[in-house]
């Protein structure tokens, strides 16, 4: 009894060295148990991970803050931002943690705090007051008063951890023989050693002996005191980004003093607007038409250079004030550049826009060579229309589906989930995962047309496209394929919510075949299909939320279940 005691004693004694080994493992199984989706490190982006979950910030909130702080014309300029502006972008699709670049300068120390405090609370709650007690049994009088004080606790604790714990008792009987010989130093390190590498285990176990519950709330509790960093941070972040929104709002509105080129601001160009406010508010209304003829020609990001030459000379004639605008493709990328009158503004002025067609052209070749994927490209294909460039990537598509066919871990490992594929390109990334779900799911249908849907909201009609339906029976398919694990933004919390409406009020989906027969379908479910389990569980409870109505949960075609 006395080794196995000092086995206890060493394993107190050097209990922080082996919490720093083994915190990542307990720490996020406890908060997992909470609903907390976890980081895939415990760095201070991890810790920034776990506080934006556990103090509740959402793209949400941030949107409102970000439209607060620009004031007048927020909302609408926002809305802008949502397209063009790439921070506004990044965290309206991956949520609060879309602000960690800009912010882990502020937050650097934040991991050593959080880590510290949970060592403390753990080593002084759980680990001393535990060991203390158990300490006590191995004393004839002890062990009687601590058997009953804990008795309950611990045979609840050995069938809810039948099998983990048998590692304890293994540590403790093959030390028999070290004992029986004398070696009680080896013995005792045998059973710290275990201890220590089973550290969830013992925590759990000396945490259930002494009572104590509520683990996980009180580490989101320790978390929530980084609430006065983060806050800092995030409102810096978000002001910084602010800044941004209103020269979007000058440029809505024809502001004149603070209606500044967003692409080319410099002395000079803020002297003449000086001078001259009426043409300064002109050069922006100029700006903005050059975003609004886009819209009509954009597709994945690009525009073919003819288009855009096009563009510039229809702004150059509707807009006196510019001498020459002109469209130029430099490397990969488009170029607007503007002189603007008077000639005596010497330098060109310029804004960085899209990609060229055949800057994406070579970007897909790219990613076929890096996939190791055999693709039939056509010598000199034509790029002129969006029926061109589609062609291309399909080529690229079916490539990639031919060599993951049924095999979605690899595809989610080299494809979804690396970065193999541009961030701007995300789009790919959903488009792929939609075929192969179409070609390896049982049972999804293979129905190019996609469900669409006419759904009230106010005063106006909103559309909205699911992804499948299952070729028998009443069932709406969704599939997301995500790079990084996240909860759901905004928009697609509002997909969610649109989605039980379309289930519950029966509204249908009203298509014609093609012999000209109108077909009306309404759905009674929707599968929400995953690139993978992380994925999954990041989602699973907004989905439950949010949607309501009858749903499951896939990865691939193997149903999850949290």
């Amino acid at each position: 009894m006395a080794t196995v005691g000092q086995g206890f004693k060493n394993f107190v004694g050097n209990f922080v060295g082996h919490l720093k080994n083994t915190l990542k493992s307990w720490l996020f199984g406890n908060l997992a148990k909470a609903g907390i989706t976890l980081p895939e490190t415990i760095d201070a982006k991890g810790i920034f991970h776990l506080a934006v979950q556990i103090l509740g910030i959402t793209y949400q909130n941030i949107r409102s803050l970000i439209v607060g702080k620009v004031g007048d014309g927020g909302e609408e300029a926002m809305g802008v931002a949502e397209k063009t502006v790439e921070i506004v972008q990044k965290v309206s699709t991956e949520g609060p943690q879309g602000l960690w670049e800009e912010a882990k300068d502020k937050l650097a120390s934040m991991r050593d705090t959080v880590i510290g405090s949970i060592i403390g609370w753990v080593r002084n709650t759980i680990i001393v007051q535990a060991v203390t007690r158990l300490l006590g049994m191995f004393t004839p009088v002890g062990a009687i008063i601590e058997a009953g004080r804990g008795i309950y606790n611990t045979i609840m604790f050995f069938v809810q951890k039948a099998n983990e714990i048998a590692s304890l008792a293994n540590a403790i009987f093959e030390s028999i023989t070290n004992i029986a010989q004398r070696r009680l130093g080896p013995a005792a390190s045998y059973i710290e050693s275990t201890l220590g590498k089973g550290l969830t285990l013992s925590i759990g176990f000396l945490a259930k002996y002494i009572g104590l519950g509520g683990i996980p709330e009180k580490i989101k509790e320790i978390i929530a005191k980084v609430k006065k960093p983060v806050d800092t941070a995030v409102g810096k972040v978000t002001g910084w980004i602010a800044d941004k929104v209103k020269f979007i709002v000058a440029k809505i509105k024809g502001g004149v003093d603070k209606a500044k080129s967003l692409f080319s601001k410099d002395k000079e160009m803020e002297e003449w607007e000086k001078k001259n406010p009426e043409k300064a508010a002109e050069v922006a209304r100029g700006l903005a038409e050059i975003d609004e003829l886009e819209k009509a020609k954009v597709v994945d990001d690009e525009i073919a250079l003819e288009d855009a030459e096009s563009i510039a000379k229809t702004v150059q004639s509707k807009h006196s004030v510019f001498k020459k605008v002109e469209a130029v493709g430099e490397e990969d990328r488009l170029i607007y550049k503007y002189t603007v009158n008077p000639s005596a503004m010497k330098r060109t002025r310029f804004r960085l826009k899209r990609r060229t067609p055949s800057a994406s052209y070579e970007l897909y070749k790219q990613i076929a060579l890096k996939l190791e994927v055999a693709v039939q490209w056509p010598e000199n294909p034509p790029l002129r229309t969006k029926d061109d460039r589609s062609e291309l990537r399909h080529l690229l598509y079916n490539a990639i589906l031919s060599k993951y066919k049924g095999n979605l871990k690899d595809l989610d490992n080299d494809v979804l989930s690396s970065g193999v594929i541009p961030s701007e390109l995300n789009k790919m990334r959903g488009n792929i995962f939609e075929l192969w779900v179409q070609e390896n799911v049982p049972g999804v249908s293979h129905e190019k047309r996609r469900p669409t849907f006419k759904v009230p909201a106010g005063d106006e009609i909103r559309k909205r496209f699911a992804d499948g339906f299952r070729a028998e029976g009443n069932t709406l398919i969704e599939a997301k394929a995500i790079q990084e694990p996240r909860r759901p933004s905004s928009g697609e919390i509002k997909q969610m919510v649109d989605y039980r409406r379309i289930i519950e009020e029966n509204i249908p989906w009203i298509y014609f075949d093609e012999n000209g027969m109108k077909t009306e379908l309404t759905f009674k479910e929707i599968h929400y299909v995953f690139n993978n389990e992380r994925i999954a569980k990041a989602w699973a409870d907004d989905i439950t939320k949010n949607v309501q109505v009858r749903y499951q949960i896939f990865v691939g075609s193997d149903e999850w279940k949290a």
